[in-house]
């Protein structure tokens, strides 16, 4: 049984306020999912185009039950079955003795891809396709639910499938982004005058004009030839706007790991778009001489 809503009814008001109100009152108020580390079990599945998606299944506390329902649960950007978001989901599975299954969009498991196709929020053939796996592989109901860009991409495949996703008993998009492309432009800005600075370290004084289609589809490309250990801070820094303090406790990671995987990552993408480094000032050093006493 699910448990009671308790959430105001002032909070469920139309308008900014409502709006607003409602982005604070779970980061203020909703308590996180603490002490629960799910165990989960990982199968790779081969694609059609001779690439890997990998699934972690939760590993069942008890005898599974095949006709339980299963609930699939696509990932947000740059996320994984390790995101703070998924835990929750896969709490609330186990108390209902249900499975639980999160698939991995390509290059989000650990590991890079065989081929250079990269995810996309409106990726939804690769969702049918994961999909119609589950639905090949659990005969019981099957609920799909997607996060941020992985609610994207399932709203996609529904509009597009029509009476097709009737195999899917039920779907739920969960703070799926709205407009894409004025999101995407804004932090795409936000990298570009980062890699046109003069240095990490130094905000540059007045923006770089507004770049091109062509340069931020370098960034993109860029940024998908990155380990996924740098292109993930780089999402959570610069797209998802995630304090430093934050992204320690999403990544499970110290303050100061953080601040050292962004410096890196920032060189590694510079890298990847060409970008020479910045040359060091020649610095005249005075060797140390021990003096006797």
């Amino acid at each position: 049984m699910a448990p009671p809503d308790t959430t105001p009814g002032w909070l469920l008001g139309d308008g900014a306020l409502g709006g607003n109100l409602q982005t604070i009152w779970p980061a203020v108020v909703c308590k996180r999912v603490d002490g629960f580390r799910p165990t989960f079990v990982r199968e790779r599945w081969a694609t059609p185009d001779a690439d890997f998606i990998d699934v972690d299944w939760l590993e069942p506390t008890a005898p599974a039950n095949a006709h339980a329902p299963l609930l699939v649960l696509f990932h947000g950007l740059e996320g994984s079955s390790a995101s703070h978001s998924v835990r929750p989901y896969a709490q609330v599975a186990q108390q209902l003795g249900w499975r639980f299954a999160a698939p991995h969009f390509r290059g989000c498991s650990g590991e890079p891809n065989r081929t250079a196709r990269a995810y996309h929020s409106g990726d939804f053939e690769e969702v049918g396709w994961m999909l119609e796996r589950f639905a090949a592989l659990h005969p019981g109901p099957r609920v799909a639910v997607g996060i941020s860009l992985g609610g994207n991409a399932l709203l996609r495949w529904l509009g597009e499938s029509a009476e097709d996703a009737q195999f899917i008993e039920a779907a739920c998009a969960i703070s799926a982004p709205l407009d894409l492309a004025a999101g995407s432009a804004d932090k795409l800005q936000n990298l570009l005058v980062l890699l046109q600075s003069l240095d990490d370290d130094e905000q540059p004084e007045q923006a770089a004009p507004d770049a091109g289609l062509d340069d931020k589809l370098d960034v993109v490309k860029a940024l998908a030839r990155l380990a996924p250990i740098h292109r993930e801070v780089l999402v959570l820094f610069y797209f998802d706007d995630m304090p430093t303090a934050q992204m320690a406790e999403a990544l499970e990671i110290a303050p100061g790991t953080v601040l050292s995987r962004l410096a890196r990552a920032r060189d590694a993408l510079k890298l990847a778009m060409g970008v020479p480094a910045t040359p060091k000032a020649d610095v005249n050093v005075t060797p140390f001489r021990r003096t006797k006493t």
